[in-house]
């Protein structure tokens, strides 16, 4: 995966009137990087199942989401 952007180049491509950014590859690399470090310190502790990983994912998608809206400068405005 390319190098993403750092969170202020975000803030600058905004304030500098960019009104599209796809987002979504680097959102599932990151879910799925923070899900692979989840199953590796949980799997030794317990028995894991598919859903609980589907659980993983959506809070983990839910927060990347709420924290690029507060970079983009979205947050509240809908």
């Amino acid at each position: 995966m390319s190098e993403c952007l750092a969170d202020e180049e975000y803030r600058k491509s905004v304030e500098n009137g960019i009104c599209k950014i796809n987002y979504y590859s680097e959102m599932v690399h990151r879910v799925a990087l923070a899900v692979k470090e989840k199953l590796e310190k949980e799997s030794s502790n317990k028995q894991l199942f598919i859903s609980d990983v589907s659980i993983w994912e959506k809070e983990l998608v839910e927060k990347e989401i709420r924290q690029r809206l507060r970079v983009f400068g979205s947050s509240q405005k809908a």
